[in-house]
């Protein structure tokens, strides 16, 4: 509808549905390159410089476009307004696009054209002007100059600019120079006046995540954007623009009609200079003329570039030890194949196609393949609750082509399969419960188990024994191990709680109990794979100002991150110069050097700051055999902030009562009057809260409610943005709040048993620094130092 209320208002400009056609006039550099402009709109629709690839992006071919639609690419002009500031707002970016132009003058290497106004343009802009737009090479640089006269008797105000679809390899990938110390706005925010101070080299990843458009006012006129994917940086200079902004669609520019490519907005960034909004207007007077220029410049960057080049329709990548055979899924309906893509020929043949599974694939180092599959015939629910034998399997397929089961199938699923680098362990993912777990008739969630071989037959002793759970909790899990090349450490992705993401952990095989967190709080993080000489793990990420899944690439010595590209899956080519991954299903293949390994310096990175697993000093006892409210004052030692682990303890013999609120303790702090409190909701669940920054109650509390009245040992403890909850005989749960909780500098008082009824009693209670005694210390709770598995 929008599209079509929009083409009614350009019926007097242009026939509605016709073609634009292919009315170019080529110009070429005498140091080498060609460009070709479109008389219709001006616009330079391609530009290719000598030995190099081309600038601009176009979201369809030019010829394809009809008139009256709007056309995203090239090298257009907008005049007489920017955004929507025409008379009757008929159309975004003027009307300097939507006319033929004609040509004045014509060279080898230069082009002017010109447009005047006509009875269609003072339909929608009642205005008298002369317009001329020169393209011309400078050397090898391409310049575009605009001018505007005044050929009418009135004086008028203009907007105007140059909007530039660069050609980039990968968005995320690119940053733009030229913008430090520079004020901006985002897009669409100008009529608040809210500006800012940018600082630094402008990250082009920041484009498209919902404020798509940054505006930086007065800047200077040069940017340089830089692209590692194509290898190239493209210097712009701008002359006589009073605005400058750099401007990126949402990823899925489809969305907006622009392109059948839904992956065409992460290929182009628009660096836009000009008069680009009203209150910057300039009035052009009679006979007046207002110029406005560009010069872009396309240099080889050192080293090349960094090209991913797509391999094959599917997911899951992996490549072969010897780098020439790609093992990777494909969907197929309720199928999954498991594919193999020969990188010398480009043929695929199939290792499982048909009814079922095939997922995870793995190589050994002898060349066999290990991979998972199943052929359910149930939903899961349906195979709980009949108490089926289906599920998935692990399955070898020897690198002759045949195929056999190594793990027997059950009703459980095991999948995910690594094998040691000795070829002697099996490493894989099962979802049957571990003995003795509390909830193993309606286990939810899934462990790491282990089976040995025996022989060199390939014959395992047994279908496996878990040897790892992540907690109690019901619906927690892990997934995706991958054994270290030296056989010495385990890395895999673990969802400990409902309240934290899954997270990249580590240990040492012999030591599975004492694990390391590797990824930071603020992303979730699954798909580990070890780099070939063990220093790295790339794995699929994403934080905050992510605009989806990325491959990331950690070096858990620095505790630095790098994100690479956006991507899943990603795993390393044997000789570690390549990164295989996917996106929008289909495997790529980039190359992996120096520049994208994590540096100390890296801006994306955060240190994988050590948890303090210190022993607990104690603050304050509090007493025994509280029978009404008492008030103590918090001494100075009592000040934590996201830096210290604090704890509060209760013991108490709670009466049952879960229709009322019943508080336990809370403490009095300058910053905050309840900095931290226990207590029982109404629910009957034990409770710990303290505030956010901006002073709102945050909490954790139990999953479950406690069953009936009785003694219980309550503790809070809250430790680098963490609230962790243990009632005595349970393991510990935790939320997460990143850098967001409070700090509590001002101790001044503490309220002892001030909330609860007459028939509940508070035992004991207590305060204190560091991880509280009796309280098992989580499994992977914290970010340990990683030399502590070396």
């Amino acid at each position: 509808m929008k599209r079509t209320l929009l083409s009614l208002a350009l019926l007097a400009m242009a026939a509605q549905g016709v073609p634009v056609g292919t009315n170019e006039v080529t110009i070429s550099s005498p140091a080498g390159g060609t460009a070709h402009i479109n008389l219709f709109g001006a616009v330079v629709t391609s530009w290719v410089p000598a030995g190099g690839t081309e600038v601009f992006a176009m979201a369809k071919p030019y010829a394809a476009c009809t008139r009256g639609e709007q056309i995203h690419g090239g090298l257009p002009m907008c005049w007489p307004w920017f955004v929507f500031e025409g008379p009757e707002k008929c159309r975004i970016h003027g009307l300097t696009r939507y006319f033929d132009w004609k040509v004045k003058a014509h060279s080898d290497d230069a082009l002017t054209l010109e447009l005047d106004d006509s009875p269609s343009t003072r339909a929608h802009w009642p205005h008298a002007f002369h317009l001329e737009l020169t393209y011309s090479f400078e050397g090898s640089a391409l310049r575009a100059e605009f001018r505007a006269t005044n050929t009418g008797s009135e004086p008028y105000a203009c907007t105007e600019g140059f909007h530039p679809y660069f050609r980039v390899g990968e968005l995320d990938a690119c940053t733009v120079t030229g913008s430090d110390d520079t004020k901006y706005f985002w897009k669409g925010e100008i009529e608040k006046g809210d500006q800012r101070l940018w600082k630094g080299d402008f990250p082009c990843r920041l484009l498209g995540l919902g404020k798509p458009g940054y505006v930086f006012e007065e800047g200077p006129r040069r940017h340089q954007l830089k692209d590692p994917v194509l290898g190239r940086t493209l210097d712009i200079s701008y002359e006589n623009n009073l605005k400058f902004v750099l401007f990126g669609w949402t990823p899925d520019f489809s969305a907006l009609g622009g392109s059948d490519d839904p992956a065409f907005g992460r290929h182009f960034v628009c660096v836009e200079g000009g008069t680009l909004y009203r209150d910057r207007a300039y009035v052009l007077r009679p006979g007046e003329t207002h110029r406005l220029s560009v010069l872009v410049r396309a240099t080889a960057n050192a080293g090349g570039p960094c090209l991913s080049r797509p391999l094959v329709k599917g997911f899951n990548g992996a490549l072969s030890p010897d780098g020439t055979t790609l093992a990777f899924q494909r969907d197929a309906g309720a199928e999954t194949w498991l594919g193999l893509y020969d990188l010398r020929t480009g043929a695929t043949t199939w290792a499982e196609k048909g009814p079922g599974r095939a997922a995870f694939p793995c190589w050994t180092r002898t060349g066999d393949l290990l991979y998972s599959y199943g052929n359910e015939l149930h939903t899961a629910f349906e195979t709980w609750k009949g108490n089926l034998s289906e599920g998935y399997g692990i399955r070898l397929r020897g690198n002759d082509g045949t195929s056999r089961d190594v793990l027997v199938r059950g009703r459980w699923r095991d999948y995910s399969p690594c094998l040691s680098p000795d070829g002697r362990t099996l490493w894989f993912v099962t979802s049957r419960p571990p003995a003795g777990h509390p909830r193993a008739k309606d286990f939810i969630g899934s462990c790491l188990a282990k089976a040995d071989l025996q022989g060199q037959g390939g014959v395992f002793a047994s279908a496996g024994e878990i040897v790892y759970w992540p907690s109690e909790n019901w619906g927690t899990g892990v997934s995706q191990p991958v054994v270290s090349p030296d056989g010495k450490l385990l890395a895999w992705a673990e969802l400990t709680t409902f309240a934290l993401p899954w997270r990249i952990m580590a240990a040492r095989v012999d030591d599975l109990a004492h694990p390391v967190t590797l990824t930071p709080a603020d992303m979730a993080a699954y798909a580990p794979n070890w780099s070939p000489d063990g220093t790295l793990l790339t794995f699929t990420g994403c934080r905050g100002d992510d605009p989806g899944w990325h491959v990331y690439v950690l070096d858990p010595a620095l505790n630095r991150l790098r994100r690479v590209c956006l991507g899943e899956n990603s795993s390393f080519a044997p000789d570690g110069k390549g990164l295989v991954y996917d996106r929008d299903g289909t495997v790529y293949l980039r190359p992996f050097g120096a520049a994208d390994r994590p540096t100390a310096n890296d801006p994306l990175a955060k240190p994988a700051d050590a948890f303090p697993w210190k022993e607990a000093e104690t603050i304050l006892y509090a007493g025994t055999n509280f029978t009404r409210t008492a008030q103590v004052p918090l001494p100075a030692a009592c000040a934590f902030g996201d830096e210290q682990t604090f704890f509060v303890r209760a013991k108490v013999d709670w009466d049952g009562d879960a229709s009322r609120f019943q508080v336990m303790t809370f403490g009095r702090y300058a910053e905050h009057p309840l900095g931290f409190q226990l207590y029982f909701a109404l629910n009957g669940r034990p409770h710990v809260g303290t505030r956010d920054a901006t002073g709102y109650h945050v909490c954790l509390h139990t999953r479950e409610p406690l069953a009936k009245a009785g003694v219980y040992e309550i503790t809070g403890i809250r430790s680098r943005g963490r609230l962790w909850l243990y009632v005595g005989g349970a393991e510990p749960i935790c939320a997460e709040f990143g850098d967001g909780l409070i700090a509590l500098d001002h101790p001044q008082q503490m309220a002892i048993g001030s909330g609860l009824l007459p028939k509940s009693r508070l035992l004991s209670m207590e305060v204190g620094r560091g991880w509280p005694a009796n309280v098992p210390v989580p499994r992977g709770g914290g970010l340990n130092d990683w030399r502590n598995l070396q």
